[in-house]
């Protein structure tokens, strides 16, 4: 029941903080919009050339799932980072006064 309450408190905290959603979810739609854009083709037409034998729709498949295989990570990546300012916020004002390793 605890572990609930205190996931609710760090998405609470991590959603008031607007910018840092806002900037977590940007890096990844920039990726997205590069790739979209640019480098989606790319890539596909690089490993139709080392694997000519390969059906062009399975390729332009593989791509697709290994690039946003790679944003899903990234975005995970960034929410863990911005939720865990908020943990280590709560850790620091639990902390007993004069506990060394809570002032770093």
């Amino acid at each position: 029941m605890n572990i609930w309450i205190l996931a609710r408190r760090n998405l609470r905290i991590y959603f008031r903080d607007r910018a840092g959603v806002f900037f977590s979810f940007l890096s990844p739609l920039i990726l997205i919009a590069l790739y979209a854009l640019f480098l989606g083709n790319q890539q596909v037409q690089s490993l139709q050339v080392s694997f000519p034998g390969a059906a062009p729709g399975a390729v332009e498949s593989y791509i697709n799932g290994w690039v946003f295989a790679g944003l899903y990570q990234l975005l995970r990546r960034l929410s863990f980072v911005g939720l865990s300012g908020g943990l280590i916020n709560l850790c620091q004002q639990l902390a007993a006064p004069g506990d060394v390793y809570a002032k770093r």
